[in-house]
């Protein structure tokens, strides 16, 4: 179904990433560690959604072709504060990190939050605080989608086009 639903879209399978709960992973082992070896073939990656509140065995995750954990929000909603939820993320951070495996923490919401995981290494963040509107002043983009690239002389004479003194056109009105 994958490989279909692939080929019909055109999406490169490196830009799909499937997100499994624990409990899915420990339903049938043997057939799951098959079915997502079959997954990663094709190029797509595999995440652990909701790591650690579940049934965390430490041993599927040395068994499981697993590219990405993602840390539950429940132990990045008392960051840093939580001495315990603390001791578990940064746990949880130096394992994946140790076995090749990119973690992510879901529900990140404070920049004390996004601090302290930056910190302990961890590799990206989900939640409000990374997702939050902003104001435009404060957005800076940059990309093909916003400018092509241009030589040298289109920079320079774009340049001198803003130096130039504005000409206003002032028109009589009568009524």
């Amino acid at each position: 179904m994958i490989r279909a639903a692939l080929d019909d879209s055109g999406l490169a399978a490196e830009c799909l990433e499937l997100e499994i709960t624990e409990g899915v992973l420990m339903a049938d082992t043997e057939e799951t560690i098959g079915r997502l070896r079959e997954i990663r073939d094709l190029g797509v990656t595999i995440a652990i959604d909701d790591f650690g509140v579940g049934f965390s065995s430490l041993s599927y995750i040395t068994r499981f072709p697993i590219d990405t954990l993602k840390i539950d929000r429940s132990f990045v909603s008392k960051l840093p504060n939580s001495t315990s939820d603390a001791a578990v993320a940064q746990a949880i951070i130096a394992l994946a990190t140790s076995l090749g495996i990119k973690i992510v923490a879901e529900g990140v919401e404070t920049r004390q939050q996004l601090d302290f995981l930056r910190l302990h290494g961890c590799d990206a963040g989900q939640g409000y605080y990374l997702g939050r509107p902003k104001p435009a002043d404060d957005f800076i983009v940059q990309g093909f989608c916003f400018g092509n690239i241009v030589g040298v002389e289109a920079v320079v004479q774009g340049v001198n086009e803003r130096r130039k003194p504005a000409v206003h056109s002032i028109q009589k009105v009568t009524h």
